[in-house]
Parts: structure tokens; sequence; C-alpha cells
């Protein structure tokens, strides 16, 4: 069973097709960029059964010092859209 559910913001957990700049544009007026722009441009990642298959750096940090205490089965860096499966 989850005890502890990981995750982060969705803007986080895109790789922004590996443009350096273009997680910046994650900081735009969420009412001036349609919805669809920035769902091209910051696709999320991918995930197998709501666990995210890559999430930043600092989270998985986060992820590896509770691993040291608990099992693989109760620590989950969840997708952000998919959070509800685990809590």
């Amino acid at each position: 069973m989850t005890r502890i559910v990981l995750t982060a913001d969705s803007t986080q957990m895109s790789e922004y097709w590996g443009i350096p700049l273009l997680p910046f544009f994650s900081c735009a007026p969420a009412e001036k960029v349609p919805r669809f722009v920035f769902d091209f441009l910051a696709p999320s990642v991918r995930h197998f059964d709501g666990v995210a298959e890559k999430a930043p750096y600092g989270l998985r940090k986060l992820e590896s010092s509770l691993l040291r205490k608990y099992g693989a089965d109760e620590v989950v860096v969840a997708h952000p859209d998919h959070v509800s499966k685990f809590v």
C-alpha cells in the first residue's frame, strides 16, 4: 500500500521538447495562452499506471531519501493527472 505520494506541478512534469528556454513559457499568463498551444509546447511526461516515468531532480532525490526508510511499494512519484489513484 502506498503511504507517501510525491508529485509536482504539471508545468514541471514536462521536458518542453528539449528546448532550453521553453520552460519559461510556463510563466506566461494562463489567460493569454490558449490551452492547446500550451499542451503542444509542454507535453506531459509519460506515466505507467499513474507513476511518472520522469520527474524533477529534486523530487527524485526526495524519493531516494524516503526509499531508504520505506519500501518501494510505499513511496510513489505520481503523475500530476493521476494523483487520485494513490490518495
